[in-house]
Formats: structure tokens, sequence, C-alpha cells
């Protein structure tokens, strides 16, 4: 599965993946891969758009350690996409994975399923 944030982040990890530093960095460093700079040009050449966002939107991938700390106690809206390969297989990894998160005090607000 894949995850991440949109408003101040977004991208892609892994859950129950281990932590892959070396992976996210070339990852993260890739700017094909990199959908910030579209958005954020996107949103602040339109001008009706530009009154629905207050904040510069960042797209980066995370492992669920990064992601855990990096949104731990976060107050701002957090979009997580997650490439979920077959809901019916990966419900119960989904739910603990989520029940996870809300005990490591991060909450999320949306979350966006591909592949399901």
């Amino acid at each position: 599965m894949g995850w991440g944030r949109g408003d101040a982040r977004g991208g892609g990890g892994g859950i129950g993946v281990p932590n892959t530093y070396g992976l996210l960095t070339d990852l993260n460093d890739d700017v094909s891969l990199n959908a910030s700079d579209l958005l954020n040009d996107y949103i602040n050449d339109d001008e009706v758009l530009q009154q629905f966002f207050n904040t510069q939107l960042k797209s980066n991938f995370f492992d669920l350690n990064n992601f855990q700390t990096n949104f731990c106690n976060n107050s701002e809206p957090i979009f997580l996409s997650l490439n979920i390969q077959s809901l019916n297989s990966k419900y119960s990894e989904q739910k603990n994975f989520l029940r996870d998160l809300n005990d490591k005090n991060v909450h999320v607000d949306v979350i966006i399923l591909q592949e399901i």
C-alpha cells in the first residue's frame, strides 16, 4: 500500500515495510515524482482555486515510522493516498494501520484508495 499526505505533504510509501531510508530519499529527490511544483503553480495561477488553499502543497514519500513521526499532533488536514491493491485482502491490515496512526495521535482527514 502506498500512503502519504496532501495539504502540506503528500505521496506514498509502504505499510508494514521496514524503514527504507535510502529508497525514500531517492524517491523524494526524484523531481519527476514530485507533484508539488505542478500543483502549486496550478493553484497559484487560478484566482478561484487560490481562495480555497491557504498552504503550499508538498509531495513526499514516507514509511510508517517517518509518517507517524512527521504527523503526530499535527493540526493541519491530512489527505492520505493508499494503493491498497485489493481492499478485501488487506482490510484487517488497513484497519490496524489506521488504529496505529490514531494511537500515535495522527488523525487522517481524508483517505483516497487506489486499486480497491
